[in-house]
């Protein structure tokens, strides 16, 4: 193992094991700091023999689990020898905590003309449901850095799996959530076709027309009886007498005829014609004087 990073593992297991040698009775490793030495060794060991990118992989964990500038500074040397811009990214930021100096802020600004422009992040937004997220088949829990280029994105939420492809600048970030769940389609309506509705809307209008001239009619031979002298001219009394009660029948066929086939055509629109989504109709009678018209509404 080269003499430096002989000389960061002495220090670092300096720095871990100083609350148990120096309060031994008092104070033991928490699992954090344990599982810390046991990654820290896996890393120098790892950059001992050349493998790079384990190195960096182990490292960082370790300074995640027990934050150390050694090991960070260790770790952010094998992201460069290995040229992990992931990794380094990540360790990049953790010298936010720190004042680097000396070796350390050489191999930062070296890390950051290195990896500059080379990552985006990704960040889970699963919202009020719960859900796992995984990038190439690395689970994210809140945000990470990534790759610029394609990625295979994984979430599972709620029972239900989406496999999705994103394509992640430099500098972007990418939020991934579940994509709202499907809704039902309505199954097709069946019914008469709305042609047959407005040939009774027609139907209706013409009768609705037809028992307004006719009533008016009818009110017109009305006033002409009035206006006879029935004790001079019988006939001409009864005549009239005749046509006015033809005409009041007439009227009253039609009126019928009218309220009939009008409700028919509302029943035949709201009950069994197949009318688009949403959609609602109204038809109705409106009377006026001696006849009636009608309304219809969408």
């Amino acid at each position: 193992m080269p003499l430096l990073l002989r000389a960061r593992a002495a220090a670092l297991l300096v720095t871990l094991a100083s609350p148990v040698a120096f309060a031994s009775a008092a104070h033991a490793a928490t699992p954090e700091e344990l599982r810390a030495r046991e990654a820290y060794d896996r890393g120098t060991a790892a950059y001992d023999r050349g493998d790079f990118a384990t190195a960096a992989r182990e490292l960082a964990a370790a300074d995640a689990l027990a934050p150390s500038p050694i090991a960070l500074q260790a770790g952010l040397d094998a992201a460069l020898r290995a040229d992990d811009p992931v990794i380094g990214m990540e360790l990049l930021d953790r010298t936010a905590r720190l004042t680097p100096s000396g070796e350390l802020a050489s191999l930062v600004q070296t890390a950051r003309a290195r990896f500059a422009h080379r990552t985006g992040r990704v960040r889970v937004a699963c919202g009020a449901a719960p859900c796992v997220c995984t990038v190439d088949g690395a689970n994210v829990e809140s945000r990470a850095y990534v790759r610029i280029g394609a990625h295979a994105i994984t979430i599972q939420s709620g029972g239900r799996t989406e496999q999705r492809v994103i394509d992640v600048h430099d500098g972007e970030t990418i939020d991934l959530a579940p994509s709202p769940a499907p809704v039902p389609a309505l199954p097709p309506r069946s019914g008469l076709s709305p042609a047959w509705f407005f040939v009774g809307v027609g139907a209706t209008a013409v009768l609705a027309g037809a028992t307004t001239w006719s009533g008016i009619d009818t009110s017109k031979q009305h006033s002409d009886f009035e206006k006879l002298n029935c004790a001079q001219s019988r006939i001409a009394c009864v005549n009239a007498a005749s046509d006015g009660n033809a005409a009041q029948t007439r009227t009253n066929v039609l009126l019928g005829a009218t309220a009939v086939v009008g409700l028919a055509t509302a029943a035949v629109g709201v009950f069994l014609v197949r009318w688009r989504t949403g959609a609602v109709v109204s038809v109705g009678l409106v009377g006026s004087g001696a006849g009636a018209s009608v309304r219809t509404s969408f």
